[in-house]
């Protein structure tokens, strides 16, 4: 069964694993996979919007020697950018 998840896999072979009185719990199967490079790789929930390397003029940190005492002090702005159909 491609791309089925090791919780399931576990649930799955759990019986199996009580016939062959094999002592194997679900960290463990974990473990076991991993180890053989059987996991499936995680999909990442995230959009990767900074582009450090661009022609446009990058300011340096003026902040980052400055010893801050108070809350409120300074303040900081970043542009979000939206997925759109257009990308």
């Amino acid at each position: 069964m491609p791309k089925i998840g090791t919780r399931k896999l576990y649930v799955l072979l759990k019986n199996d694993f009580v016939k062959e009185k094999l002592h194997i719990g679900r960290d463990c199967l974990f473990k076991l996979l991993r180890s053989n490079y059987l996991l499936i790789p995680r999909r990442h929930s995230y959009f990767k919007t900074t582009n450090s390397r661009h022609w446009m003029k990058k300011y340096r940190n003026i902040i980052q020697e400055k010893e801050l005492k108070y809350s409120e002090t300074v303040w900081v702005a970043d542009i979000t950018y939206l997925k759109t159909k257009e990308k």
